[in-house]
């Protein structure tokens, strides 16, 4: 088929430009910004829509398009849409929520109060965690191969190339993460490449080292997981002594051993080697212990707005009762004991449990309870006559969103207010249309967590009808 031209009108969540032809969708793979005109080779159709490859941009529309700052651009499988000017993006990402709402949902918004997302201040080095892979296999470029470029050394340290699992790019400068991120990141792979480490073989599952998680704080704590392999416990020592050399300022230095087939730790023991086995985050007033396997909001600074909004759309009271669904590591949780008479939070996670309640200790909050299990199977009947009706619920899902039994025991023990959190709109949408049979959508706020990324978070205040 011939190349055509059309004009980007919009960016999807997979990754793909937007346009039409014809009056069918047509999904772009390649790099192109809203309000380019590109021209395109349309390569499988589909029933309702065509997929297409970039050709070239004939005229880049300079409104929406910025130069991205980092070299791996497009590349790695990070910041995505790093080449469109940040009011776009928050422009895309807020109508991505509202569509949603509206088609999946079935909301109308006309009736339904529509709060403009909450964009971030800071684009770069805003996650205080990122977890580099460790490949025997480097992403060769076309260019690298069409120039018949020798690579002596294949073992990466870095980021998955996009839709390969098995292939990582390795990474030079990263600017998700404060440093000393990188330096920690570049030291290791050069140390492992020159002491005879073998990297991880995706298809043999072999290999000394897996995985690299570096977390920081905002109270310049750093916390360094390394993931080895099938490797001598000397190697685990030498590496993790030239760590405790060459970075004083670590403050948590792990690792674990990982002989699964599989990348996932939270059923593996975390070893300390060295400091502390947590780190401290403060915000907001509160302060919280992080762990190898805590699940912490990665950007410190959003996760801040998002909290302070959850307690404000959900107008609570020193009387109320507050469920906290889906707890993690209680971090709403304890933002509600402030101000509220009792919360109680649930988690099928046993160490998130743990942390919850250790952090509770920590913020001598005593109003708090917790409770591990699955959500469907602990709020029962008589989970509730114990521990009193809820006056606000809140929910925070997986990206899978609610089990069909919790929203019957939602519609069954009707909560006056329901706050609904989540990092996939579409799901959240589906829940939402589900629960409309009790409760009408008071209030809409999409929070831009993920700058430079096509994901977004969004709350729903949600009211019992009456």
């Amino acid at each position: 088929m011939d190349s055509q031209k059309i004009k980007i009108e919009d960016l999807s969540e997979e990754g793909y430009s937007i346009g039409h032809l014809d009056g069918r969708v047509i999904f772009v793979q390649g790099i192109c910004a809203p309000g380019d005109e590109v021209e395109i080779k349309i390569f499988k159709k589909k029933k309702n829509y065509s997929l297409a490859n970039l050709i070239s941009i004939i005229h880049k529309d300079e409104n929406n398009n910025v130069k991205p700052l980092c070299s791996h651009f497009g590349v790695c499988n990070g910041c995505q849409w790093q080449h469109v000017l940040y009011e776009k993006q928050l422009e895309i990402k807020n109508q991505h929520v509202l569509d949603k709402m509206e088609r999946i949902a079935k909301i109308d918004l006309n009736t339904t109060e529509v709060n403009k997302i909450l964009g971030a201040k800071k684009l770069t080095h805003y996650r205080n965690k990122l977890e580099y892979t460790f490949s025997c296999q480097c992403w060769i470029s076309e260019e690298q191969i069409k120039n018949n470029v020798e690579i002596e050394n294949k073992n990466a340290l870095g980021f998955h190339k996009m839709k390969y699992f098995n292939k990582i790019v390795p990474i030079s400068t990263c600017f998700l993460q404060q440093d000393p991120s990188n330096e920690i990141r570049n030291a290791v792979d050069t140390f492992c490449k020159t002491n005879g480490f073998s990297y991880y073989n995706f298809h043999e599952h072999t290999g000394d080292l897996r995985n690299l998680i570096i977390k920081t704080t905002t109270l310049n704590q750093i916390m360094v997981i390394v993931q080895f392999g099938d490797v001598e416990e000397k190697k685990i020592h030498l590496l993790m002594n030239f760590l405790k050399t060459t970075f004083p300022q670590i403050t948590s230095l792990q690792y674990i051993v990982n002989k699964k087939l599989n990348e996932t730790y939270f059923d593996l023991d975390v070893k300390t080697f060295y400091g502390q086995d947590y780190l401290i985050e403060e915000m907001d007033g509160l302060r919280w212990k992080i762990k190898a396997k805590s699940f912490f909001q990665t950007n410190t600074q959003q996760a801040s707005i998002l909290y302070k909004k959850i307690i404000e759309l959900s107008q609570a009271s020193s009387e109320d009762v507050v469920y906290d669904l889906y707890t993690g590591v209680g971090t709403i949780a304890l933002y509600f004991a402030r101000y509220v008479k009792k919360v109680i939070g649930v988690e099928i996670i046993e160490s998130a449990i743990e942390d919850a309640k250790e952090n509770a200790k920590l913020n001598k909050i005593e109003n708090s309870l917790f409770f591990c299990g699955d959500v469907k199977d602990v709020v029962t009947e008589d989970f509730i006559s114990q521990h009193g009706k809820p006056d606000i619920l809140v929910i925070d899902p997986p990206r899978s969103g609610i089990h069909p039994q919790v929203i019957e025991t939602i519609l069954k023990i009707k909560p006056k207010t329901l706050i609904y959190v989540s990092c996939n709109p579409s799901t959240q949408a589906r829940d939402i249309f589900a629960l409309k049979e009790s409760y009408n959508v008071k209030q809409i706020q999409p929070v831009d967590m993920f700058p430079n990324t096509y994901h977004v978070e969004n709350i729903c205040a949600l009211e019992l009808k009456k």
